[in-house]
């Protein structure tokens, strides 16, 4: 019967779709009835009957009229395909018409960057970097970033024209904010959106005087969410340590008994990361569940959960 769909619409739960009315005999008189399907893999002649069938409610309208109908009850973040065909009162169905996908919209927001921090500075630029968060939380590869800057966080703040594109979650990110004016303090915070525009809290604002080439290396901490979480087998830590000193990374079972220690010295101020891979201090393969991981210094302290899967 040709092309199904002139128009749709979606939300988390509903694809509303719109198509002109055939007729009985070709474009002719009044159809009886309508058979419309839905599946989230592409439907054919073949498998058209094996398709979950939607009850439209009502018999075809006299064409050329637009019908339009919403499907309820879907799952969202989903591709789901839709195929029509119209029979007429013996009833002699029509040809399948031609099969449409589309993806209902989500509502889970991309993580907040929580790891924001200066790594370096220039006469008249500021180096960022941070970790990448996902589309989903900490899964998938959100679609656009969201970067503003301030010389008075009381006075509104500018956004900075191209981004880049975030990459994979869990990636290392970074950018170079230039053109900026030497022995000037500016404030920076970021976020990510994906394709709905659901967007997070924005990260913590971090802040440096350009043109203060003493800056050097990072002097915040700050304990990145573990990538993937859930996991099965490894999975990573990143951590920014700010200040040069004793630095303790310990992952703790439900329970608070202490499963392994990573780190236990001195550390100079940078960027750490360690991978866990299931096991204990003895080696010992771990139980799947919730754990906790712990960063403790002089002059900061943070704690996560990460759960593993098998």
């Amino acid at each position: 019967m040709g092309s199904l769909v002139m128009a749709a619409q979606v939300t988390p739960t509903t694809v509303t779709l719109s198509w002109t009315v055939p007729g009985d005999d070709g474009t002719e008189g009044t159809a009886s009835y309508y058979d419309l399907r839905y599946s989230r893999s592409t439907i054919s002649e073949g498998n058209f009957y094996q398709a979950t069938q939607f009850d439209i409610g009502h018999s075809p309208a006299t064409p050329p009229a637009i019908e339009t109908v919403t499907i309820d009850n879907l799952e969202e973040d989903t591709w789901y395909w839709f195929a029509l065909k119209v029979g007429d009162e013996v009833p002699n169905w029509s040809a399948m018409s031609n099969p449409f996908g589309i993806k209902t919209s989500d509502t889970i927001k991309p993580n907040v960057i929580d790891n924001l921090y200066v790594y370096s500075i220039d006469d008249n630029s500021l180096l960022l970097r941070w970790t990448a968060p996902g589309d989903n939380g900490t899964s998938g590869q959100a679609s656009y970033y969201q970067v503003y800057y301030t010389t008075d966080t009381l006075s509104g703040w500018s956004r900075i024209a191209s981004p880049p594109t975030p990459a994979t979650a869990g990636s290392d990110e970074s950018m170079t904010i230039a053109e900026l004016t030497t022995d000037m303090r500016y404030w920076i915070r970021i976020r990510a959106l994906d394709e709905e525009y659901n967007a997070p809290d924005w990260s913590e604002k971090v802040s440096a005087i350009v043109g203060d080439t003493e800056y050097g290396l990072p002097d915040m901490f700050s304990l990145a969410q573990n990538y993937p979480n859930p996991f099965n087998p490894d999975t990573r830590i990143k951590y920014v340590i700010g200040k040069a000193g004793h630095v303790n990374l310990t992952i703790y079972n439900i329970q608070g008994q202490k499963v392994k220690n990573f780190v236990n010295w001195y550390q100079e101020n940078g960027e750490y990361e360690i991978v866990w891979r299931g096991l204990d201090q003895y080696g010992r393969k771990v139980t799947s569940g919730i754990y906790f991981y712990r960063l403790l210094t002089n002059d900061y302290s943070a704690t996560r959960k990460m759960i593993l899967l098998k």
